[in-house]
């Protein structure tokens, strides 16, 4: 059970931020939004958006994986209950390796002048 919370947790953030911000789906995500920028397409703005795609992404894993099976839960809503509790272990996962990111590059860059 908690290695497949884990590998949702971690997946669901990797598949987010390489749709959302990855360079291989550039072209993809400005085609969805549309030539009209004052008003985006919702797949458009849902595929540029990490916060917003990983909550379709952590449901995903949370059917697929049966995450609530696991539990002997069985109720309809289980699921997409724990897809929410995934999505923001993701956005965790996500800030705090952002956070280790630029510690590094500051512990990196200490001795350096501008």
């Amino acid at each position: 059970m908690i290695l497949k919370l884990i590998v949702a947790i971690v997946a669901t953030e990797a598949i987010t931020e390489i749709v959302t911000s990855g360079a291989i789906f550039a072209r993809l995500r400005e085609k969805l939004l549309g030539k009209d920028k004052e008003n985006p397409r919702f797949m458009g703005v849902l595929f540029s958006c990490g916060y917003c795609f990983s909550v379709w992404i952590a449901i995903t894993f949370a059917y697929g994986l049966r995450i609530h099976s696991l539990l002997g839960w069985h109720y309809r809503l289980e699921p997409l209950v724990w897809g929410i509790v995934i999505h923001r272990a993701s956005n965790l996962w996500h800030s705090l390796q952002t956070l280790i990111d630029k510690l590094v590059q500051a512990l990196l860059h200490r001795g350096e002048k501008p």
